[in-house]
């Protein structure tokens, strides 16, 4: 990715659906992306997180210990973490906007 970045194509890292990641992940993404684009299995299911919860995904997460990252607002959480490293202008929500070109 970052050498098709350094070439000028323009790229995006879609944080899809946002799983547990380590506090280094945004160190991962300097100097290669254009765009961070953060959706959660809450607010991207289609469903405003019904068909997540079908799956059993509250459940799994739980189970792994890692019911802090299926908490409701975790797209605050995700999006203040990378706007605390990153231009908040490359950074975008899908429960905020429609999916940027």
């Amino acid at each position: 990715m970052k050498k098709i970045n350094d070439a000028g194509i323009h790229t995006q890292v879609s944080i899809s659906p946002v799983l547990p990641f380590s506090p280094n992940f945004a160190n991962m993404l300097q100097g290669i992306t254009d765009r961070i684009w953060i959706d959660t299995l809450l607010i991207g299911d289609g469903q405003m997180g019904m068909r997540s919860e079908r799956l059993g995904m509250p459940q799994l997460f739980d189970v792994n210990g890692w019911d802090r990252w299926y908490e409701k607002s975790i797209h605050l959480k995700v999006e203040k973490y990378f706007k605390a490293r990153f231009p908040s202008e490359i950074i975008h929500v899908s429960k905020n906007s429609a999916y940027p070109f």
